[in-house]
């Protein structure tokens, strides 16, 4: 059985279209065969109904995806969730699956139970209990065997009898004496074994360390089916543990039934698990090369919080992560196939109207919750407040006051480095900002890597700019400061502008910056005693209430954002990054003796010593590149 891959079908994509008009001429014969009456379908009507199918793709809830093995489609699923007020008839926040096809020899080898499966989950992440499709004599077996029965209701609309089904996706049960030999099976195939890098052992010294496991009431080892049969095995430990974290400890997928998204669900079930019995944090270790895994658990919220040397279980050292979720208490959500957590139920419905959400970024501790969507083949990102995010512990109506009037900053501050806003709006009692998507990811990743891992992962974007020849790396400061010159022109002053606001494309060397939300109009002054912003770029009047705040503290900002930008990889410079320190040494610096006088001016800590105005500190900036060979 060969690999499946699903495209969901865009109806301005050409060659999507083609292939779904080409697999709907024999599925509309084969289903015009079996109907009731046994009217056949004309080729006009064939061709305006696999028009009006296409046609009708968009909102986020409604699912029509071509099912691939390799390059050949060998069939499609159309699904969608309905809701009152939808045309024909209908069962209301019931899952209905339209039309379903598999070309006919692919058909018995395992493909339709595995485009059930992904329709199932889709159902599933829209939060729907119960599904239900029309089916005549020719498909009544296949349906009944994945657990759909007849209702007695005849549909009006093709006359065929209607079918319902929960929606159940996997299922979990203790392991017991009897999975052993699943287990040991699982954890030894020859993919899993290059993965996880088991011990080895002999079956039977396998069966001893599980017959002993299971005993130890600091672990709980779970099996995972799908109903009819064993796909995983899930083991826990540290619930004995006196701490907030558990750990997942070995997480294992029969070869045959990955990709499927059961490890996805083996950890949101050990998740719900951990939570139940007063944890609220879950840890979880793997190796940097098995990056399936990880990309698993990053997709799921989990950062990198650790990487260091490990022995694995056959003997062998090598490089470890440890990956934390913290918050088990937050809601779990899911749009359009993207997982994400808030503090409590939120109602994202409108996100549907701006388009199809491919990423989100829940981990703000800002109190808005950011979106990429798609509409259209063109992208955006959309800023929303209104919802109870799982970082922010402030008002919301604070976060959506702020949204509200940080679209005028955008709006002020245009410029070619910043992202660029198209549209705000209210959207119930929370508000909308939606802006142009740029390519690229933020210097300081936070969602995906915590502490040293960031610094040190070679996955980590801080970690591969500075691999960057140094031209690349100064050409960013350069940006920056052209960007925070026009600010001052403007008459604005910078609040909490740090990495994070810093987004680079590796591919083109393209630079934004994505966050503007607390710059203020000239003249300020410190109003918070330890103002917003990293330690690692804040000035000294940042940290003092009543302060001026002004075009000297962009300067200390530039200097500080050119040492962030430039340092080398010297343990020196690792302990000030991890440590906000603000002193810096030129065994750090990357770049020139000249360039470095330059920033280490800009930030003196006394006022006076710094350069007075951006204009003079760029001059300055300048001059120094061409005194020395960069």
């Amino acid at each position: 059985m060969g690999e499946l891959r699903f495209i969901q079908i865009q109806k301005d994509n050409p060659h999507h279209c083609e292939a779904f008009k080409e697999l709907m001429i024999p599925y509309n014969r084969e289903i015009g065969a079996n109907m009731p009456d046994g009217t056949p379908i004309s080729d006009e009507f064939l061709v305006k109904w696999t028009q009006s199918c296409i046609d009708m793709q968009g909102p986020h809830d409604r699912h029509m995806e071509l099912a691939y093995i390799g390059d050949e489609p060998i069939g499609f699923l159309y699904g969608k969730v309905d809701h009152e007020g939808h045309k024909g008839f209908i069962k209301p926040e019931y899952g209905y699956i339209m039309e379903f096809y598999v070309r006919p020899e692919y058909r018995r080898k395992g493909y339709g139970k595995v485009m059930f499966r992904r329709l199932e989950h889709h159902f599933y992440a829209h939060g729907i209990k119960r599904m239900y499709l029309t089916t005549g004599t020719s498909g009544e077996s296949f349906w009944r065997s994945l657990g759909f029965v007849p209702t007695g209701e005849v549909s009006p609309e093709n006359k065929m009898q209607i079918y319902e089904k929960d929606v159940s996706l996997l299922n979990v049960k203790p392991m017991q004496s009897e999975h052993i030999d699943f287990v040991i099976s699982v954890l030894t195939s020859e993919k899993n074994k290059a993965a996880l890098h088991p011990d080895n052992k002999s079956i039977s010294e396998w069966r001893e360390v599980f017959t002993k496991n299971l005993a130890d009431s600091d672990e709980a080892n779970f099996i995972i089916d799908d109903g009819i049969t064993s796909v995983a095995w899930l083991k826990l430990n540290g619930l004995q543990s006196k701490t907030s974290m558990a750990w997942v400890s070995m997480l294992a997928v029969d070869e045959k039934y990955q990709r499927q998204g059961i490890g996805s669900f083996a950890v949101r079930f050990a998740e719900d698990f951990v939570r139940s019995k007063g944890f609220n944090m879950l840890g979880i270790h793997t190796t940097v090369d098995n990056i399936t895994a990880q990309n698993c658990y990053k997709k799921l919220g989990y950062h990198v919080h650790e990487e260091s040397e490990c022995t694995t279980g056959d003997g062998v050292k090598r490089r470890g992560l440890s990956l934390h979720r913290d918050n088990l208490d937050a809601v779990r959500m899911n749009i359009n196939g993207v997982s994400f957590h808030v503090g409590e139920q939120h109602d994202f419905l409108f996100i549907s109207k701006i388009g199809r959400v491919f990423r989100i970024f829940d981990a703000m501790d800002s109190g808005n919750i950011c979106f990429g969507v798609e509409r259209d083949g063109k992208r955006y990102f959309v800023k929303y407040a209104g919802a109870r995010t799982q970082n922010y512990n402030g008002e919301i109506t604070d976060a959506i006051t702020r949204l509200k009037n940080v679209v005028k900053l955008y709006v002020d501050l245009q410029h070619t480095y910043l992202i660029r806003l198209i549209e705000h709006y209210s959207v119930g009692d929370g508000y909308v900002a939606v802006f142009d998507w740029v390519n690229g990811e933020g210097l300081r990743s936070y969602w995906d890597y915590v502490g040293q891992p960031m610094w040190s992962y070679p996955g980590s974007p801080n970690y591969r700019f500075r691999k960057l020849p140094i031209e690349k790396r100064i050409a960013v400061v350069d940006k920056i400061m052209g960007f925070h010159q026009h600010i001052i022109e403007r008459g604005y002053i910078p609040v909490d502008f740090y990495d994070g606001s810093m987004i680079y494309d590796f591919d083109s060397g393209d630079f934004h910056i994505c966050d503007i939300d607390f710059y203020r109009k000239a003249p300020t002054k410190n109003d918070m005693g330890k103002m917003w912003g990293s330690t690692r770029f804040m000035s000294p009047e940042e940290y003092e209430l009543g302060a001026d705040l002004d075009e000297k503290t962009v300067v200390y900002l530039m200097g500080a954002a050119a040492f962030e930008l430039l340092s080398n990889d010297t343990d020196e410079a690792y302990q000030a990054w991890k440590n906000g320190e603000l002193h810096r040494s030129f065994n750090a610096w990357s770049a020139t003796k000249a360039l470095f006088n330059v920033a280490m001016k800009a930030v003196s800590i006394e006022r006076s010593e710094r350069y007075q105005t951006i204009t003079e500190l760029i001059e300055a900036w300048n001059a120094a590149k061409t005194a020395d060979n960069i």
